[in-house]
């Protein structure tokens, strides 16, 4: 599954809340709350800026979802 990271997070909301990340089988894999859900999950878009747990974590994300 290619999955873009950028299209995952095409629609996030300005706004705070709670974004989860699953993996290709749905099976969740961060949990993380934020003041602002689109900036927040843009700082995961240069993966080579991650510290290394979170670069193979957000390789394996196919899925996101927020709640506002």
């Amino acid at each position: 599954m290619n999955i873009q990271f950028s299209d995952l997070i095409e629609n996030a909301p300005n706004a705070p809340g709670v974004y989860k990340m699953y993996d290709a089988d749905k099976n969740l894999l961060y949990v993380g709350k934020a003041k602002n859900i689109s900036n927040r999950l843009k700082q995961y878009t240069d993966i080579s800026k991650l510290e290394t747990h979170k670069q193979v974590m957000r390789s394996l994300v196919c899925y996101i979802e927020w709640e506002t």
